[in-house]
């Protein structure tokens, strides 16, 4: 096997390396050096030792691509227009992003030969070509790349496509790293050891000798800058390329932004950012399963793409004292990420100068490029450098966090280990990170090479098996060319469509203008500045030459049914994102807090196909009644169809009637909840001190809580009163426990029957919680709410063991659900908002609960973690705590979590997003589980009628999802050939 390093080698930039073995010859990428001595790869130095490619036999039998960035793929054109008919294989996702990079450089090239004569490296047909030439390839499917010749693709991290390839023939075998990250990433999932034992590896070493920091660490810290720049009106700019980079900022704003942790100033993206976060929904499915439950969308009412020059000269020069219409704080994220050119070079001079503004870098800098010359100025404190033609004295912020997307050293070692190669070939780094990681891995035994770019190394292996030829029919180019035929057949629909408005089914909302057809795709500007390719299977419809109006928008519209318990929306010209939908719905149902005139709503969440949003409260029945101007108002808004989950919340219901109960009264029996008449029923008592002052069977007292019940829930509460105080008994007004005499006029020493034992019992332990006395063995146990409160009773007990004959003992086992319920009735009356909780642990006697950040924290909580005593200082939850123990014998603990800088936002909601059952799995003990066939055809029918509600709830794992609740809703889906289904993502 013969390997020549045309670049790359000792470097970052220009990669390529072109492989010989058993008579085939292929070039694994082929990129530039993104100098910012220069323009987007214009200088000859920039390029890889192409001469080598032709030296030899001349001929080349395939293009291999380890990801999109240009440093792997900016030379691309000029190799196939020197070999045009030699396939170029890439995962799905590069092949999307490269068109992109290629598109964009073709547009910056022809601007600098207009504006200052520069040649271009390449022209608009070399390009298309290049576009011509790339074919999709599969991961973990072995290619024929031709006799005695396979390939195959590894997930690689670093960004979304990256792939690890390994090569193998009869000569041995390669694997080639590419660019990769082991940790996973927001964008892209890490890389896993690939199931490839080679005896050779190509190593990318970008950051040998360092290890990484803390990432958590990391972004907080940027999200904590940026928060305090803005608190005083200034602007951020993020640098960041515009490939990988650009979308992990993105998300960590947008996702700190959403718990609330960063205040909600304007997100800006711009320059290539823009179309790179656009070509994402093309291979969502490529994309980690947290991206694809947001459909791999990153612009929302929190992040918008700057579309063009107007806005980002009203973005540089805002006046920094600002106003309510076009505030001056603002964060904006923009190419390119070392400050070389591009947006981000023109808002780095406007924003230098003042020191009410920051500049944060996150990303490897070039030793030449403006960014590592700000970071250098930032250690000295001072000083002024050139910003494009400008000199500019920089006051700014400067901070630098690390967010790498490549392996540390410590990783590089760990896969160098676990893959066990003879030889290791390190690239890919500049000489320090090289050498340290050398040393580090020939300590180990291993072969070691530091090869130069235009370095040639021969190798030969022990053979460790025969090679097996690949199945001809998993060639992807194969299957790319019948894709291709029916393109172009499709395109023939479309051969009048140029300069016509046309609309794609991934934004059935909003238009878009086709510029140009090609043979198998159209160019359509999807904003302002922005065009992207489109193939003909994407359109679903095109108009003429003016802006389609709503009325012939209307049929392409996402369908407006009208589910059980849905109301339908008046026509909307326009329809929200839907996560803005979602917060608006916030501002109308906030979460309650307080028992009474609160909509309880619990999560939200929707259906996108149907644009349906889905509002789950504690108590439809009167949500809908109460609130339906606000869900007409809502859907008017949004556009949205709004649907209330028709379950109510059984926990919630128990809850309340303790909610609403007046102090001194108890419940002995229930709460007993019926669902076909929505009614729920319970027994009370009360003490003597109460009966006193409210006589017992008072028909108003009771008709007021029924009353605040039926106006709270909609459900209508049944009170049945139980036994009297001891002192209304001896005044001979009659008590349920009674009735027989026998019981009353027990003696000492004589065994009780059973029931007669039963009654006298209940009778004597009335208002002590004592809810069950049941027979075990030759003894009565007796079931507390708690062991607990039982040992309150112990005297009495022992009475009762004599009165009744019969063995008496407590049931050391809580009655959990009369628990938690009691903790939530207490902590539902207080003004506290939870953020979790309550939670039970029965081996400790405690229940938890955390408030949530909104709530108003004592003093005795300001720190996070901080337990609450019951001797706290803090009258209130001293009070709560106190009344806790006293009715269950648990302990109530309540914390505070870490609370950031105070900022206003919405409060938090759990979002139901659709996922796919084809990727949800069961546990072992659901996999066991033998259903109920009635409760399954129910579960189906309900589902056909009403739609997959409530959601089933998973748990995200690496490849997939674990149910964790709803298995009859999930089997119902299945049998209704269900692709996706509704769900609750822990």
């Amino acid at each position: 096997m013969k390997l020549t390093f045309l670049g790359g080698a000792d470097e970052v930039g220009a990669s390529g390396l072109l492989v010989e073995s058993g008579g085939r010859r292929v070039l694994v990428d082929c990129g530039i050096r993104p100098s910012p001595k220069s323009h987007w790869g214009l200088g000859a130095d920039q390029l890889p030792d192409l001469s080598q490619i032709e030296s030899g036999s001349g001929k080349l039998d395939a293009i291999l691509v380890t990801h999109a960035h240009t440093d792997h793929t900016g030379a691309l054109e000029l190799v196939v227009e020197r070999f045009p008919d030699v396939p170029v294989y890439a995962t799905a996702p590069t092949l999307a992003l490269t068109r992109v990079l290629h598109q964009d450089s073709r547009r910056i090239m022809q601007s600098r030969l207009d504006e200052e004569g520069e040649l271009p490296l390449f022209d608009d047909l070399a390009v298309q070509r290049l576009l011509s030439a790339l074919t999709p390839a599969p991961f973990h499917t072995r290619l024929p790349l031709g006799e005695g010749l396979a390939a195959t693709f590894f997930p690689a991290g670093h960004i979304a496509g990256a792939a690890m390839i390994g090569l193998e023939s009869e000569a041995g075998r390669l694997l080639i790293s590419g660019d990769l990250s082991i940790s996973p990433q927001r964008t892209v999932d890490g890389a896993r050891p690939p199931a490839f034992r080679p005896d050779a590896i190509i190593l990318e070493s970008t950051y040998g000798g360092r290890l990484h920091a803390n990432r958590a660490v990391q972004e907080r810290k940027l999200v904590e800058t940026v928060a305090q720049v803005t608190a005083g009106g200034g602007k951020v700019l993020i640098p960041a390329f515009a490939l990988g980079r650009a979308q992990e900022i993105l998300l960590i704003l947008d996702e700190y932004q959403r718990r609330g942790e960063l205040p909600a100033v304007p997100i800006w993206a711009d320059g290539m950012v823009r179309a790179i976060c656009q070509a994402y929904p093309t291979f969502g499915e490529a994309l980690p399963l947290a991206l694809q439950e947001r459909n791999a969308q990153f612009f929302n009412e929190r992040i918008r793409p700057v579309q063009s020059a107007e806005q980002r000269n009203a973005l540089i020069f805002d006046a920094s004292t600002g106003s309510a219409q076009r505030p001056s704080a603002a964060v904006i994220v923009a190419s390119s990420g070392m400050l070389a050119g591009g947006p981000s070079l023109s808002y780095a001079r406007a924003l230098a100068s003042k020191p009410e503004h920051a500049i944060l870098l996150t990303g490897y800098q070039d030793e030449e490029s403006p960014g590592r010359r700000l970071q250098e100025l930032s250690e000295r404190g001072s000083g002024s450098i050139r910003l494009g033609a400008d000199k500019v004295d920089v006051q700014c912020r400067i901070a630098t966090y690390s967010l790498s997307a490549h392996a540390d050293e410590g990783q590089l070692i760990s896969l160098t280990e676990t893959l066990d190669p003879e030889h290791v070939f390190l690239v890919h780094g500049d000489y320090p990170a090289r050498q340290s990681l050398e040393k580090a891995i020939r300590a180990r035994g291993r072969i070691l090479h530091l090869p130069a770019a235009g370095e040639t190394f021969e190798l030969q292996f022990e053979k460790r098996g025969k090679f097996i030829q690949p199945d001809q029919s998993d060639d992807p180019r194969r299957k790319w060319n019948e894709l291709l035929h029916q393109r172009r057949e499709k395109m023939l629909d479309f051969a009048e469509a140029a300069g016509k408005w046309i609309l794609l089914k991934s934004d059935a909302s909003a238009p878009a203008r086709c510029l140009a057809i090609e043979p198998d795709h159209l160019w359509v500007e999807i904003a302002p500045g922005l065009e992207q390719a489109v193939y003909p299977e994407a359109v679903l419809a095109f108009f003429g030459e003016s802006h389609p109006t709503p009325a012939e928008l209307q049929p392409y519209q996402p369908q407006k049914s009208i589910p059980t318990g849905a109301v339908m929306a008046s026509d909307c010209p326009t329809m929200m994102e839907p996560n803005a939908a979602i917060a608006f719905a916030n501002q109308f149902f906030p979460p309650a807090k307080y028992p009474q005139d609160t909509a309880r709503l619990r999560k939200s969440g929707y259906r996108l196909e149907q644009r349906v949003l889905i509002l789950t409260f504690d108590f439809p029945d009167a949500a809908r009644e109460h609130y339906a101007d606000e869900i007409a108002a809502l859907q008017i808004a949004t556009g949205w169809t709004v649907e209330i989950t028709p379950e109510v919340n059984q926990n919630a219901l128990n809850t309340l009637v303790r909610e609403i109960l007046p102090d001194g009264w108890q419940i002995v029996k229930g709460p007993a909840i019926h669902r076909a008449q929505k009614r729920v029923a319970a027994t009370v008592s009360q003490t003597l001190q109460t009966s006193e002052v409210f006589p017992f069977g008072d028909d108003l007292e009771t008709s007021e809580v029924c009353g605040k019940f039926l106006a709270t829930s909609g459900w209508t509460l049944n009170l049945t009163l139980a036994a009297q105080s001891a002192a209304e008994q001896s005044a001979g007004k009659p008590s349920e426990f009674s009735e027989n005499s026998e019981v009353c006029a027990a003696q000492t020493g004589a065994r009780m029957e059973i029931n007669a034992a039963y009654s006298h019992i209940k009778t004597a332990l009335e208002g002590s919680t004592l809810y069950r006395a049941s027979l075990k063995g030759d003894e009565i146990l007796l079931s507390f709410i708690s062991r607990q409160v039982g040992e309150r009773y112990s005297g009495q007990i022992a009475a009762l063991a004599e009165q009744t004959g019969w063995p008496l003992s407590i049931n050391p086992q809580p009655n959990q659900g009369a628990i938690l319920e009691i903790a939530r009735a207490l902590l539902n009356k207080s003004a506290l908002t939870i953020a979790k909780g309550p939670s039970i642990y029965p081996e400790k006697a405690e229940v938890a609960v955390t408030l949530s950040i909104n709530s108003p924290v004592p003093a005795a909580l300001a720190q996070a973690g901080q337990a609450l005593a019951v001797a706290s200082t803090e009258p209130d939850l001293a009070e709560l705590t106190a009344a806790f123990t006293a009715q269950t014998g648990f302990r109530l603990t309540v914390t505070s979590p870490t609370i950031a800088q105070p900022t206003e936002h919405a409060p938090r909601i759990t979002q139901v997003v659709e996922i796919p059952l084809n990727r949800i799995r069961l546990n072992s003990h659901q996999q066991s589980l033998s259903l109920d066939p009635a409760k399954l055809q129910k579960a189906i029918e309900r589902a056909r009628l009403m739609g997959i509600t409530p959601p089933i709830q998973a748990r995200r794992v690496r490849d997939g999802y674990i149910l964790t609740d709803g298995l009859y809703r999930l089997r119902a889906a299945e049998a209704l050939g269900l692709e996706r289904i509704p769900a609750l993502v822990e």
